[in-house]
């Protein structure tokens, strides 16, 4: 999935007409010069971290402000799909079971209100997810990134000459 970063251009539909009518003033008039280049560079930064991600291996899906999937690595692919206990529908992260759900809707509306790392872990399926923010700051309109899903497997082998009990 292709960052979703970028800066919308073109003029409003007039009503009853088929066409885009041109904005009231050149671009340049409309968004002062410091301000440009504040949406390239938000993308920029976005896309960088998702190419960092893709080079480390590491599964993860970053997500906007409202939650919803901004990338998603090829290694998090891989705990994704039909018959997973995972899945994605409309850049959604969903659980099969819906009391999971319901935790991973809570924890990532959390953490993109600004709260701590939240860490959950699905059930028997020896999956960790760990949900955590992402400090664009607020003055910073443009950057869509706000946090970040880590997915793990848990391994449940015990450590040899490790304690279970």
């Amino acid at each position: 999935m292709a960052s979703r970063v970028g800066m919308q251009r073109g003029g409003l539909r007039a009503s009853g007409q088929s066409g885009f009518v041109a904005p009231a003033a050149p671009l340049e008039e409309q968004v002062p010069a410091e301000d440009r280049l504040r949406p390239v560079i938000a993308g920029a930064r976005a896309r960088g971290m998702a190419d960092a991600l893709e080079a480390l291996g590491i599964a993860a899906i970053m997500l906007d402000r409202a939650g919803m999937a901004l990338f998603v690595s090829s290694a998090a692919a891989r705990f994704l799909g039909a018959g997973r206990a995972l899945f994605l529908a409309s850049e959604t992260l969903l659980a099969a079971d819906s009391a999971v759900n319901r935790d991973i809707q809570r924890a990532v509306a959390a953490v993109v209100e600004g709260e701590d790392a939240q860490v959950l872990t699905l059930g028997d399926s020896g999956v960790r997810l760990t949900v955590r923010p992402v400090f664009a700051g607020d003055s910073d309109i443009y950057q869509l990134f706000r946090a970040l899903i880590v997915l793990e497997e848990v391994d449940r082998t015990p450590i040899s000459g490790a304690s279970t009990a």
